[in-house]
């Protein structure tokens, strides 16, 4: 199919076969079923958690829903939590968009285990999310630690140490949202936010304007309340 989509002349007929294989796929990897059989595998033996974040990656940040499930489930080892925390701090940067999301739950212990992943995966982008938990006198004191432990890793230096104040960020982040400065994959965009009634994070499809105005309005109306 790769050779045909390769001819001019035999592309038109590759093209649909060649999107069908790609939707198939994509709908393989993220079957819930699926997914809930490799989060099981997060605290298991070293090489069982090296496969199961292996095929995490694969689902993306569909996975994220069960492994929130996962963290907020009874432990019979009290090492389990940070077992699953350490490995999803493992997974690709196309998961931060749902874990930022996570950080809006009311349960300080999740939150922080959210943040201390975002920071893990490494993923730079996820700075703004963090700066109003890490500055805010009002946030829970694990999920305020977690935060700013998150952004020392995520930059190299301590959060007192940071060139630039908590409110200047996220009024720089606002401003390049409403400036269509954030590079978005695609139009519509999928949007991650926290859904009270599952408890976790949910995704939504909003056109491009709409997913700005709803980050670029967030994070002024966070950097007002630090201000």
């Amino acid at each position: 199919i790769l050779l045909l989509s390769d001819d001019a002349s035999t592309r038109p007929f590759a093209k649909p076969l060649s999107e069908a294989m790609i939707s198939a796929a994509r709908k393989y990897v993220t079957q819930p079923d699926r997914i809930a059989r490799f989060v099981a595998g997060l605290t298991k033996t070293p090489a069982e958690q090296e496969y199961t974040v292996r095929h995490l990656r694969e689902a993306g940040p569909d996975a994220v829903p069960l492994l929130v499930e996962a963290l907020l489930q009874k432990r019979l080892s009290a090492e389990d939590p940070r077992r699953i925390v350490d490995n999803i701090g493992r997974l690709d940067h196309s998961a931060v968009p749902a874990f930022a999301a996570v950080l809006d739950s009311p349960d300080p212990t999740l939150a922080a285990d959210a943040t201390t992943a975002l920071g893990m995966i490494g993923d730079k982008r996820a700075i703004p999310h963090l700066m109003f938990p890490a500055a805010s006198p009002g946030a829970p004191p694990a999920v305020r630690m977690a935060a700013q432990a998150a952004i020392a890793r995520l930059t190299g230096r301590p959060f007192e140490g940071q060139p630039r104040t908590p409110v200047q960020v996220l009024t720089d982040a606002a401003w390049r949202f409403h400036r269509h400065q954030i590079e978005l994959p695609g139009d519509p965009v999928v949007v991650w936010a926290w859904n009270k009634e599952r408890n976790t994070a949910s995704p939504c499809e909003l056109p491009r304007t709409k997913a700005e105005a709803i980050f670029g309005l967030r994070f002024a109306k966070e950097a007002l309340r630090l201000s």
